[in-house]
């Protein structure tokens, strides 16, 4: 290695983030989910940079900066699927610089499950399977005439059927960190 690698100041930044021994330093847990393909929670706060890249690359736009108070929380990239879903599209991995999102390591399922919040529309006799339509891993079944059934373990956390729901019955519901 010549002089000038080793004085590089983001290569001594990058290696002083994993230098630091665990015990000395705080790894507080995010109140939101992160991205798709989110490497474990200390990869992922040592490695992302708060650049922001795939805040601007996801198509979906559910990705936003954290605003949470504690400064390594700050900034950093989390999902919201409030008003859309994840495709699953891998774009936000591909302009990720530092590796904190690695669609190879296959954390491609989000710490998100749908629950059923109130009565849904076919339970109230308006015939209704929407979110069935929307699962793309055929995680619910919905004979149109009664409340769906989830099948939380084939579930990938998407939201689709969250959002496709009418009657906003379906909610996602934080599981533990994956």
């Amino acid at each position: 290695m010549s002089q000038e690698e080793l004085a590089s100041p983001a290569r001594r930044a990058f290696f002083r983030r994993f230098a630091l021994k665990e015990e000395t330093i705080e790894i507080p847990e995010s109140d939101s989910p992160r991205p798709p393909w989110a490497r474990n929670n200390r990869e992922f706060l040592a490695l992302c940079d708060s650049c922001h890249m795939c805040i601007d690359a996801c198509p979906e736009r559910i990705l936003r900066a954290s605003d949470e108070s504690h400064a390594a929380l700050q900034g950093k990239p989390v999902l919201n699927i409030d008003y859309g879903y994840c495709t699953f599209c891998a774009e936000c991995v591909s302009v990720c610089p530092t590796g904190a999102l690695d669609s190879q390591k296959g954390y491609a399922s989000l710490p998100l499950r749908p629950t059923l919040t109130t009565r849904c529309q076919a339970e109230m006799g308006m015939a209704c399977n929407l979110c069935a339509e929307a699962c793309s891993k055929d995680a619910i079944t919905a004979d149109g005439l009664s409340a769906p059934v989830i099948q939380t373990d084939s579930c990938n956390g998407c939201g689709a059927c969250a959002f496709s729901c009418l009657s906003s019955t379906i909610k996602m519901t934080r599981i533990s960190n994956t």
